[in-house]
């Protein structure tokens, strides 16, 4: 049962009433406003009656061997720590008399907090980030957690929370849907993307349906106050709901920005492949003077000062504040690499979409993981201090021409496919980096939505010099510029060639020097994929 806010100093002079000055006959005995007391501010009744006499005399300095007796009054004994404990939780304020006495008095900020019913003296959590982690939902559902999650929060020398749940106006909400609230941050705190699910309420007990029923009807006050969202997911064996809830984003990046320890890659690895930049090898890459200079530009966007200046920008001019950038060309044109380049240099970890996780023969499922990739992804981007990089690889299997023949059950849920991917384009922050070799494929609605395209041609001849000089530094630089010339072959073709080439260590006792090299380029380009005269292209 909730406390509704009571003036507590009225219920102080209740007990020094009932329990003190004996106004009342002993039938008459308000043990309710004793318990209400002592329920709400966590104190024993010996306590309650020793808080009721200093109220009742507020300019007093009280003896403690007094406030002993007015507390063990009844034949119950109180003990001296009792008033030690409620100095320690400042409920009251202890001054030393010359004589070694001991002299107690009301603390204001206590008498403050009983007139306006608010939650004092409680026992304060150290980490409230480790609260989350380690509370019940019959943790959140308590009041009195709630009440020292709020205090833990004002208290802390990291004011995070605590200015979230101001800007958020949590404490203005109802009481339920406060519970609502904090339910949902538990399971973002817990589990990540996993949404709160409600099971059927037939087959729970009539005190868990009770709770499960209202927990619903505050989930979609959130959902209107635009504190939450739903997604869709597959549903339980005992119930048709599809609807899920989970925190929306914005009150992710105000309560968890900068506590990446949350990210759960285990949950966002059902979704993509997971990169880290430390982990991405350095590699020099070469491409054209056009080319290059557009990379140069978005390398500048996505380091830490740029992005931040970028983000600035694109919201003064009302947009979404994040970045979409399409890498585009021939096969073995570096354009994985150069993601994976910019993702290291940027310190940027990589979200990589995989094709083979988003197929599925459950009916509406590949739209439901879009959903889950793009929502795991924007909280990645909250919680993190550098927003990771979305890379969708071949991106033209994704944003393809939408089909104008919706007769059929897969067309229509190909175009809804599409249309997901088109508003995360619009509202997805952070940074989204695709690849293909196929831009034509590209519907004209997403082409608008990428802010920048860099093509990615086969290097020409003084390009191709540089990347063959610094994959073999011993060749000479009229060795580098005759290969360069006499084979017109791709980056990825050259990163072949230089691997064989050094592979042949293991097998090959000659030369490996130019002739070899110039062997193995001329087998590169006359070896024709088998079955077809299509030559090998990387």
């Amino acid at each position: 049962m909730r406390n509704s806010d009571k003036n507590y100093l009225s219920i102080l002079a209740t007990i020094y009433n009932t329990f003190i000055d004996w106004t009342y006959l002993p039938e008459e005995t308000d043990w309710e406003s004793l318990n209400n007391f002592t329920a709400k501010y966590k104190v024993t009744n010996c306590q309650a009656k020793a808080l009721a006499y200093l109220e009742h005399f507020p300019h007093s300095a009280i003896a403690g061997s007094k406030l002993l007796a007015v507390m063990s009054d009844d034949g119950i004994h109180a003990s001296a720590n009792e008033l030690a404990e409620l100095v320690d939780r400042n409920f009251i304020t202890v001054r030393k008399l010359n004589n070694g006495d001991s002299c107690y008095s009301m603390a204001n900020a206590a008498r403050k907090a009983f007139k306006n019913g608010q939650a004092y003296g409680l026992k304060l959590m150290a980490d409230c980030y480790k609260a989350l982690l380690g509370c019940s939902l019959d943790d959140i559902l308590d009041e009195d957690w709630k009440e020292r999650f709020y205090s833990s929060a004002e208290a802390s020398a990291d004011h995070q929370i605590a200015d979230a749940i101001e800007i958020l106006g949590i404490k203005g909400l109802g009481p339920e849907v406060q519970d609502a609230f904090w339910v949902l941050v538990r399971q973002f705190a817990q589990n990540f993307t996993s949404p709160y699910a409600f099971r059927s309420i037939v087959s729970l007990q009539d005190e868990q349906a009770s709770v499960q029923v209202q927990l619903k009807s505050s989930m979609g006050e959130l959902v209107r106050l635009g504190l939450a969202v739903t997604i869709p997911i597959e549903p339980y064996d005992d119930t048709k709901e599809t609807d899920r809830f989970v925190l929306a984003v914005r009150p992710v990046e105000l309560l968890f920005h900068g506590h990446e320890e949350f990210i759960r890659y285990d949950k966002l690895s059902n979704q993509a492949n997971i990169l880290l930049a430390k982990d991405i090898v350095r590699k020099e890459l070469f491409f054209n003077e056009k080319s290059q200079k557009e990379i140069d530009n978005l390398r500048t966007i996505l380091s830490p000062e740029g992005f931040r200046r970028a983000k600035d920008i694109l919201i003064r001019q009302k947009r979404n504040p994040g970045i979409q950038s399409l890498f585009w060309g021939p096969p073995g044109t570096g354009k994985t690499e150069v993601v994976k380049q910019l993702a290291r240099e940027s310190g940027r970890d990589i979200l990589m979409f995989d094709a083979a996780k988003a197929t599925s023969t459950a009916w509406g499922a590949t739209e439901k993981f879009y959903r889950a990739l793009f929502l795991g992804y924007s909280y990645m981007v909250a919680v993190s201090d550098k927003a990771p990089i979305l890379m969708l690889n071949e991106a033209d299997q994704l944003l393809s021409k939408r089909l104008t023949d919706v007769n059929t059950a897969i067309a229509r849920s190909e175009n809804t496919v599409s249309n997901i991917l088109l508003e995360a384009f619009e509202s997805t922050p952070g940074i989204i980096l695709l690849t293909t070799n196929l831009a034509s494929n590209f519907d004209d609605a997403f082409d608008r939505r990428l802010m920048f395209k860099t093509e990615l041609s086969n290097p020409d001849a003084p390009t191709r010099k540089k990347i063959w000089k610094s994959s073999i530094p011993e060749l000479t630089d009229e060795e580098s510029a005759r290969l360069a010339e006499c084979f017109d072959l791709s980056g990825g073709q050259i990163s072949n060639i230089v691997a064989k080439r050094n592979l042949a260590e293991l097998y090959y006792d000659g030369d490996r020097g130019y002739n070899y090299i110039v062997g193995l380029c001329r087998e590169e380009m006359e070896t024709p994929v088998k079955g077809t005269s299509r030559k090998i292209g990387f």
